[in-house]
């Protein structure tokens, strides 16, 4: 069984390779033609991740005979309902651009969005759940305003009154309109008050280009902030095994490889403990996916070392509880933190009954006495996992 997946899983790479890759297109080719391909394998392992479009709009290449109608149809169905839902979110996205361009507030594309933009030819490639844009945290104010005004509402309220941006990095809403996707309101590149401080968004701004697509003009990264912001996404937030963000990275290298600066990005990185995180995620790229990465570029990640904050940064993802701890001694000051440990344990009322799904006649007193309670088994289980993974050890 572990071979047939290593082999679906090759396939997968080689299918996904070709986009961009002669190496790949060729060895996709001779696979397809071969007969050996287990079609429904592959595809299994394709849609999970994203991927089933791209996987898709592969088989034009190698001209496949032998691929079962079922995985055929059901690959062809995910090509096209992609390239709907996206034509659709692109129609939003249009209205909600031309809105904030008409008041004024600076808006900027990023991740999935801001890839159809500038990575992707067609719209049927990237599949998006959510539409993420990044703002100037003072902006959020006008940036709900002319939102709600275009009927979207914020799906969930904030433990408590943030001045500085920095307990939080985003805000989610959705809308009752037709086919509008959910947007993520961000402030920062990621959730880590250090980074925020490290890469601040009047940085990325000043930093910004614009990009066109169908008569639609949009602010995104710069070509080194959009990997910067892909490799550390997928580092923290996913540990690094979120494949669908190496397959992004190739297809952004691929069509931006003549304008990146790879020792200025290389660079930024190691200046802003980012090197584990840009090293993971583009040795994958290169490695698993044939992203035309350069050698000596190449040679650089396998020889990072990580600094001590990213190896605690990453030691904090494994849960909530330590994330929290994370926010609190890389907050800047005594003030910032007390509020933040104070809005950890009393956020508002509004905020308890939507995080616990209580109702709304709960009395507060539960409401966080259950939190509580949540707090203290977070910590309990935090402190217990070593104990743990020592016993199982000593078993062995």
């Amino acid at each position: 069984m572990d071979e047939l997946d290593s082999e679906a899983k090759r396939n997968l790479h080689l299918a996904i390779g070709s986009h961009y890759s002669l190496e790949a297109k060729e060895q996709w080719r001779d696979a397809c033609q071969s007969g050996d391909v287990d079609w429904q394998a592959t595809a299994n392992l394709a849609f999970p991740v994203g991927l089933a479009p791209l996987f898709f709009s592969s088989l034009e290449m190698g001209d496949p005979e032998s691929i079962p109608s079922n995985v055929l149809t059901t690959l062809k169905n995910s090509y096209f309902e992609t390239a709907s839902i996206n034509t659709l979110a692109f129609h939003h996205l249009k209205i909600i651009l031309r809105q904030f361009a008409r008041n004024d507030v600076p808006i900027m594309l990023l991740k999935g969005a801001a890839l159809l933009f500038t990575a992707y030819e067609k719209l049927a490639l990237r599949p998006m759940v959510d539409i993420d844009l990044l703002i100037a945290y003072a902006n959020l104010n006008d940036t709900l305003k002319i939102l709600e005004g275009l009927g979207y509402f914020t799906q969930y309220p904030l433990p408590l009154e943030d001045e500085s941006g920095l307990f939080w990095n985003e805000l989610m809403l959705g809308s009752d309109q037709d086919g509008s996707l959910t947007l993520e309101l961000h402030w920062s590149l990621i959730d880590n008050p250090y980074y925020t401080q490290r890469l601040p968004v009047e940085m990325l701004f000043q930093q910004a280009q614009t990009a066109t697509w169908d008569s639609i003009t949009a602010l995104i990264l710069s070509p080194e902030d959009q990997i910067l912001h892909l490799c550390i996404h997928n580092f923290y937030h996913h540990l690094g095994q979120f494949q669908r963000a190496a397959v992004d990275v190739a297809f952004f290298v691929q069509k931006n490889q003549s304008n990146l600066e790879w020792e200025s990005l290389i660079k930024t990185a190691k200046s802003n403990d980012m090197s584990l995180a840009l090293a993971t995620t583009l040795l994958s790229a290169a490695e698993d996916w044939f992203a035309p990465i350069p050698d000596d570029v190449l040679a650089t990640m396998r020889n990072v070392q990580p600094s001590r904050k990213e190896t605690f940064f990453l030691a904090c993802q494994r849960s909530e509880f330590l994330k929290i701890f994370r926010t609190f001694v890389t907050l800047p000051g005594t003030r910032m933190k007390s509020q933040f440990l104070l809005g950890q344990l009393s956020p508002s009322p509004d905020y308890m009954t939507w995080r616990y799904g209580t109702s709304t006649h709960t009395s507060k007193p539960v409401l966080y006495t259950r939190r509580y309670l949540s707090g203290l088994l977070g910590l309990f289980t935090e402190i217990t996992k070593p104990i743990e993974k020592s016993n199982k050890r000593k078993k062995t």
